[in-house]
């Protein structure tokens, strides 16, 4: 099942409209929507969603991301070029020359 299916059919299970679960999951109206119907009204491309969407459906629906994700088509495209950049970066100081490749 999609992403889409899946919020569908918890929004119908649970008798909520798509702004209550828009509410609930801290996504809009709109966003839910496209997802429900799996496209992008645009450009009619499919409606790809971030790992941070998975997520913020997950706490919504009351599941964990990893459950959430096994309960998915495994064809599910999912967007991770948005995800949390690396918190903790260093320096590596270069303390001299360091030769590489083929010796001349």
């Amino acid at each position: 099942m999609t992403l889409g299916e899946y919020v569908k059919n918890y929004r119908e299970d649970n008798n909520l409209t798509m702004q209550q679960f828009a509410d609930k999951a801290h996504l809009s109206k709109g966003y839910v929507s496209m997802l429900e119907k799996g496209k992008n009204p645009q450009n009619s491309r499919p409606l790809v969603p971030s790992i941070e969407t998975i997520q913020k459906i997950a706490v919504a629906t009351g599941t964990t991301t990893s459950e959430l994700t096994e309960t998915l088509d495994p064809n599910q495209p999912v967007d991770i070029s948005h995800s949390e950049k690396i918190a903790r970066t260093f320096t590596i100081p270069v303390l001299g020359r360091v030769a590489a490749g083929i010796p001349i």
